[in-house]
């Protein structure tokens, strides 16, 4: 985690986005992200909600104090927007949720299911696992549903692999 320095008028490769936000016009998305993925899939899912698309969001981060952007996921959450957090631990070992209590007075184990909705005090639901073709089944998959993965390359691959094996179409 350290800078990166440039001898002064050095070239700098800047690359297009690979999807623009005019690009998408499915009924429902659904953001799978892994840590600092998380920046692109807010404005995704806030567009979607602005156009009246269903928005599920599924957020994978190592820890609590890893976890960024949870005010910006919490007002997405209380606009409408279907939250679930997992969280991967380091080396299996789940985090300790009570760190999590700390930081983030919103979190709060789920009930009955993975998936919370806040009443009263909006609450997010998690998991204590990496992402895995359980989770996603628990989400909206079905036509018409674009899937937006973001995050490190690693999980891309992985994730693009479980959403092809749920029946998600490539091209989409």
């Amino acid at each position: 985690a350290g800078r990166v320095r440039f001898a002064q008028a050095s070239a700098v490769d800047i690359s297009d986005p690979v999807i623009t936000l005019a690009q998408l016009t499915a009924p429902r998305l659904l953001c799978v992200v892994g840590g600092t993925g998380i920046t692109p899939a807010l404005q995704v899912a806030a567009d979607g909600l602005a156009r009246g698309a269903e928005v599920s969001l599924l957020y994978s981060s190592r820890s609590a104090a890893d976890t960024l952007m949870l005010d910006e996921v919490l007002d997405l959450q209380q606009r409408g927007v279907r939250v679930l957090l997992t969280l991967t631990g380091k080396g299996g070992a789940p985090p300790s949720l009570s760190s999590l209590r700390r930081k983030h007075a919103h979190f709060d184990r789920p009930r009955q299911s993975p998936h919370v909705s806040g009443s009263g005090e909006a609450r997010f639901a998690h998991l204590e696992r990496r992402v895995d073709a359980e989770m996603l089944r628990g989400l909206p998959c079905g036509g018409g549903t674009l899937a937006i993965v973001s995050g490190p390359p690693s999980f891309c691959e992985l994730v693009q692999a479980l959403l092809l094996s749920a029946g998600f179409d490539a091209r989409d």
